[in-house]
């Protein structure tokens, strides 16, 4: 896992929310290794407070304000949300459940990065939910792909092909849609905001 995450975010060109990443899963690679408790809100708290020790001006970074706030949505709050849902509907059915799990997943994330999105770009989306619906185990299955096709192009080249062009088919799947609810006119609702 920490090879993994190093390669990753060497990858990625160590930006801060990558780095808010890869510590966070370090810190629970840790705990797991010495056996120790750990919640999802003190992981992610303790990597934040480290990356901020040893770079105070990392608070200022957007993306980085984005990681953490997004992330203490989907690991804290989405999982209460998502007991709410079905302890409300009785969903019992498993297709639902992920359906629901999703919606709270990215209505958490929405919700936690609300204050920060408004206050840098003076909108709300509206479409947001509906977007990560339709894309997100799309994103999963483009990543697997791609990362099976890096490690096939190690050992032979021409193997990787198949891998790489059906990531390429699934990545113009997520853009088209991103692209085409992003463009209608109801998609955004702007937010007057003072400086």
């Amino acid at each position: 896992i920490f090879l993994t995450v190093g390669f990753m975010a060497a990858v990625c060109g160590f930006t801060p929310s990558i780095t808010r990443a890869g510590v966070t899963y370090i810190f629970m690679g840790i705990s797991y290794l010495l056996n120790r408790p750990n919640t999802p809100s003190n992981t992610l708290g303790t990597a934040v407070t480290l990356i901020l020790i040893f770079s105070p001006m990392t608070v200022f970074n957007l993306a980085f304000q984005l990681s953490a706030l997004s992330t203490y949505g989907v690991l804290v709050l989405s999982p209460a949300l998502s007991g709410a849902f079905k302890r409300y509907f009785k969903i019992k059915f498993r297709f639902i459940s992920y359906i629901t799990d999703a919606i709270s997943v990215t209505l958490c994330a929405m919700v936690t990065t609300l204050p920060v999105t408004i206050y840098r770009f003076g909108y709300i989306s509206v479409v947001g939910v509906l977007t990560n619906l339709l894309i997100s185990y799309a994103v999963t299955v483009a990543l697997v792909c791609a990362v099976i096709a890096l490690i096939i192009s190690l050992i032979y080249g021409t193997f990787s092909k198949p891998f790489l062009l059906a990531s390429g088919v699934v990545a113009k799947y997520i853009n088209s849609n991103i692209w085409l609810l992003g463009k209608m006119p109801f998609a955004t609702v702007d937010i007057p905001t003072n400086y």
